[in-house]
């Protein structure tokens, strides 16, 4: 039942349904798991909403689409579209394995790439037009995207100074989830 209502809300009935399993398999839980279709379902995410964007943005140059991209592809992004689609409680984990971020943006990316196998480039797209409808919508091409290290690196150019320097000067948390402090260096 459960299943029936996740298909409902990606807009994708599997003709395979063990691929569907499998993506919803953490490594934890069992040597047949994500990762391989993560791995695939990664590119296929990137590649159908480059052409979104594409389509949606004619008037964008490619550094603008490409930060878009970026935006929307990031690990949290894909947490949150996890949420949305209620894909928590349908995780296969080990015992003691807690949920992520990163272990719900896997099972997305996972899961388009099922997709993709079980139905073809189409039927994922339009899976990810789905899943990402909401946010699609939304996006305003006159928006500033730029990250903070990104803007930096802009404004010391465009004063002709050197790039800054960084540095990592911490880090915490479980290896699928690390923070990092960093200091930047700038040159007088």
């Amino acid at each position: 039942m459960a299943a029936a209502a996740l298909e409902s809300r990606l807009g994708y009935r599997f003709r395979r349904p063990e691929l569907f399993q499998q993506a919803l398999t953490h490594r934890s839980f069992a040597a047949d798991n994500n990762e391989r279709l993560e791995f695939i379902g990664d590119g296929l995410l990137g590649c159908a909403i480059a052409e979104e964007l594409f389509q949606r943005f004619p008037q964008l140059a490619e550094g603008r689409l490409t930060r878009f991209r970026s935006e929307l592809v990031r690990r949290e992004r894909l947490a949150a579209i996890a949420e949305s689609l209620e894909l928590r409680p349908e995780l296969r984990l080990g015992s003691g394995v807690h949920v992520t971020p990163a272990i719900l943006a896997n099972a997305v990316e996972a899961l388009f790439g099922a997709i993709f196998i079980d139905g073809g480039y189409e039927a994922a797209r339009a899976a990810v037009a789905t899943a990402y409808g909401e946010l699609l919508a939304a996006l305003d091409p006159r928006a500033e995207l730029k990250d903070h290290k990104s803007r930096l690196q802009e404004l010391m150019q465009a004063q002709g100074r050197k790039p800054p320097q960084y540095r990592v000067i911490g880090k915490q948390g479980p290896d699928n989830d690390l923070r990092f402090e960093v200091s930047c260096l700038i040159a007088e």
